[in-house]
């Protein structure tokens, strides 16, 4: 397991991208909505300054903020 630290708010940002990718899959009526939704979340997460620093930004530790995004919201929103 890697010891990265995520600041909250972009523990916060993949949480939300995580519920509306979730609200994407089951087709809503409104799905260009969702997905602009998506999309600008995605965005903020990409361009987040934690991943300006070199290698920040590699695919381990952006699966790893998945992770522990995903552990968070199981723990009932309480990051680690």
């Amino acid at each position: 397991m890697m010891s990265e630290h995520f600041p909250q708010d972009l523990i916060e940002l993949q949480r939300a991208r995580n519920r509306v990718y979730a609200e994407l899959a089951q087709r809503p009526r409104d799905a260009t909505a969702v997905r602009r939704r998506l999309l600008w979340l995605e965005a903020r997460v990409f361009w987040h300054p934690r991943f300006d620093a070199a290698a920040g930004g590699d695919p381990v530790t952006r699966a790893e903020l998945r992770r522990r995004a995903r552990e968070s919201a199981d723990r009932g929103g309480v990051a680690g």
